[in-house]
């Protein structure tokens, strides 16, 4: 989930070195928040509704969270291929990412709570730590290129629902798969919406590689081709095809030339 988020960040701002720290910042300054205000809850509440409770807000959280990154530059009235502003890019990261990572920091410290016994915190960072590791995994040589992003973030969505409603012991938590799915096709309908209204034309086929998502667009005939959130080139693109075939038509001439002295000097 958090692979998927920041590289959904970083197609919107163009993924260059200071927006990468940006969203690493304020990844990491919203999550540590959670955990202060984590670590603050009374340890006399029902400690396991709270821990099942942060699991449905993750899942509620995730697919609009992805759906408010689409709208971004939409709202700034960006253009794509065009670069954000330093100002908007802080503002506009930090209150898509942050209720989000706010519930991510709170399940920390309850998870602690909740897993009590000798030196919780430590049990808890392993599991922590192997679980990122294994999600780095899955995601860098089976998922990266080959799945889309919402349909990474889905399953996510209904596992965080199913192990709340393992948590709490009740089956009912479950009824709370629906808003997931509500969130998901809403938001497999939004995007080609957002390019319809764009200068850059509409959608044509959005692909997902294994370095950002690639889109193709199509207005007035021609296809415009952008990766990761920046322009690469258009086709048919006349100026700069009537460029490269004077270069080669003369490049050739002079191989001709070339060849038809050689020729007359063995005569």
């Amino acid at each position: 989930l958090q692979i998927t988020i920041l590289r959904e960040l970083l197609t919107v701002f163009s993924g260059n070195e200071l927006d990468i720290g940006i969203t690493l910042s304020l990844w990491l300054i919203s999550v540590g928040a959670g955990s202060f205000t984590g670590s603050k809850i009374n340890p006399k509440l029902k400690l396991r509704s709270a821990f099942a409770l942060s699991f449905v807000a993750v899942a509620f959280l995730s697919v609009p969270t992805l759906l408010c990154i689409k709208l971004i530059r939409p709202m700034l009235g960006v253009e794509y291929g065009e670069v954000v502003s330093l100002s908007a890019t802080f503002i506009s990261t930090l209150l898509v990412i942050f209720p989000l990572c706010f519930c991510l920091g709170l399940q920390f410290p309850l998870a602690v709570s909740y897993m009590g016994g000798k030196s919780p915190a430590g049990k808890v960072y392993g599991l922590e730590a192997i679980g990122a590791f294994a999600g780095g995994v899955v995601f860098t040589f089976l998922l990266s290129g080959r799945v889309e992003t919402s349909s990474i973030v889905l399953p996510l969505c209904v596992l965080s629902i199913l192990l709340s409603a393992y948590i709490v012991g009740r089956k009912a938590v479950i009824a709370a798969l629906v808003i997931p799915f509500l969130f998901y096709f809403i938001f497999k309908g939004t995007g080609p919406a957002i390019w319809k209204s764009s200068e850059a034309g509409g959608l044509v086929k959005s692909v997902q590689s294994r370095y950002g998502e690639i889109w193709v667009t199509k207005l007035k005939g021609q296809f415009n081709v952008y990766s990761a959130g920046q322009f690469l080139f258009s086709y048919p693109n006349v100026q700069a095809e009537e460029l490269k075939a004077h270069l080669t038509i003369s490049a050739i001439r002079r191989l001709k030339t070339f060849s038809s002295s050689e020729a007359l000097r063995a005569s």
